[in-house]
């Protein structure tokens, strides 16, 4: 079935009084557009109104993708709340992720979409523009790195390999033999290395060293804090138990 016939055949149906909202999609025309995606936004449209059988296709205009979409006039101050909602960041969780669903399909799709009253011109919801990766940036400095020991070893004739287990992942890193005899009681060990790393910026934004040379390291005390509170307070140090320390820092975080 063509654009032309549904427009027409959707027309023809009788519609209770109510207000009409458009739904634009930019730059898809109804020949871009296939019918499968366009049953996705759709379906996503739908649960973003919340009210499915007062929600009506009334019209897609041709030479672009603009849905007229009208609603009963009984839904008419819900639906309004709703998106008034919807735009400041509230709403029903359901309607919000249909919201990031769309925005999904328009980053796939490279494009973009408002929401607007039909008689108003005024954007009731914007779907941003998807931003473009950011370019792979790669940097050479001096870092340190918390992690556990999970390997230590190779055939190198001046380096070893140490693999580490830290918080933002798995990181192989080298390490001159002369320091291999002395790291190798803190196998399985926390420690923390020091040394020159090559880190790079993924499209995402975040930074992983890729590759990494150990020059000093120091066993860290992987001792909870408990533990230490308890070892202090034999100390004579007069420090307060772990439920004083952990309802002050939430006072402090509030």
């Amino acid at each position: 079935m063509s654009f032309d016939l549904v427009r027409l055949w959707v027309r023809s149906r009788p519609m209770t009084d109510g207000r009409t909202y458009i739904f634009h999609l930019t730059p898809y025309t109804p020949e871009t557009l296939s019918l499968g995606r366009l049953a996705e936004y759709a379906t996503a449209l739908a649960e973003v109104f919340g009210h499915r059988d007062s929600v009506h296709l009334r019209g897609i205009d041709a030479g672009s993708v603009k849905l007229a979409l009208k609603i009963d006039d009984s839904v008419v101050t819900h639906i309004e709340a709703r998106l008034a909602d919807l735009a400041t960041g509230a709403g029903p969780e359901g309607a919000r992720s249909a919201i990031k669903r769309i925005t999904e399909f328009l980053t796939l799709d490279g494009g973009t979409a408002t929401l607007e009253a039909a008689n108003d011109s005024a954007a009731v919801l914007t779907f941003p523009a998807p931003k473009p990766p950011l370019p792979p940036v790669s940097v050479t400095e001096v870092g340190c790195l918390d992690g556990r020991v999970l390997r230590l070893g190779g055939s190198g004739e001046k380096k070893v390999t140490v693999l580490l287990e830290t918080d933002i992942g798995r990181i192989t890193c080298d390490l001159h033999k002369s320091k291999a005899k002395e790291m190798a009681p803190y196998l399985f060990d926390w420690v923390r290395v020091t040394g020159v790393g090559v880190w790079e910026r993924s499209p995402q934004g975040k930074w992983f060293p890729s590759s990494f040379t150990i020059n000093t390291f120091d066993p860290l005390d992987d001792e909870g804090l408990a533990d230490v509170l308890a070892r202090l307070r034999s100390l004579g140090a007069g420090w307060p138990d772990s439920e004083t320390i952990q309802k002050t820092l939430r006072e402090i975080r509030d």
